[in-house]
């Protein structure tokens, strides 16, 4: 197989996994090495499709890391801490993840709230240490502090307090 055809085969390859979602260049990088290997294409091939991908504006770590962190925030609230973490784990560099999550200016409470105001009606009618428990646990599996979470409880409970007495 000569060399043009081994980087048009791991560049169909890339298009079809850009297919579902938007790659961090190391989840891409990460990919592609699997496919050289399965296909027995020299590793150095990878760092002309990622070039090609990156001119072609398909990876790009900005880019990925803030539609992550929006689409994160939009269905399924994470505090800072875990979104970073998740981030990491799919290879972005660090300094692109801090400057992503600076330019989101929605505190740690506000994405808890957020989170909890779509889980709150499955809590609403159990027990009140049961739902505590609950809550803590949903929040915290999603990285929220205790202080925060307390708070919301707190909140959440004022307004369920308010809604019972009016109803009678």
């Amino acid at each position: 197989m000569d060399k043009e055809t081994q980087i048009r085969l791991l560049l169909n390859r890339a298009y079809y996994y850009l297919k579902f979602r938007l790659r961090a260049e190391a989840e891409m990088r990460l990919y592609l090495h699997k496919k050289a290997e399965k296909f027995s294409i020299p590793l150095p091939i990878i760092d002309e499709v990622i070039a090609s991908l990156k001119e072609e504006k398909l990876i790009n770590d900005d880019v990925f890391a803030m539609a992550f962190i929006n689409d994160r925030m939009r269905n399924k609230p994470k505090s800072h801490y875990i979104l970073k973490r998740e981030l990491q784990q799919k290879g972005v560099p660090d300094e692109i993840i801090e400057q992503q999550l600076q330019q989101v200016d929605l505190p740690d409470e506000d994405l808890a709230r957020q989170a909890l105001q779509t889980a709150w009606p499955r809590f609403a009618r159990l027990d009140k240490e049961i739902r505590y428990k609950r809550v803590l646990g949903y929040l915290g599996r999603r990285g929220f502090n205790y202080g925060t979470i307390k708070n919301l409880i707190e909140e959440f409970e004022g307004k369920q307090y308010n809604r019972d007495v009016t109803n009678y």
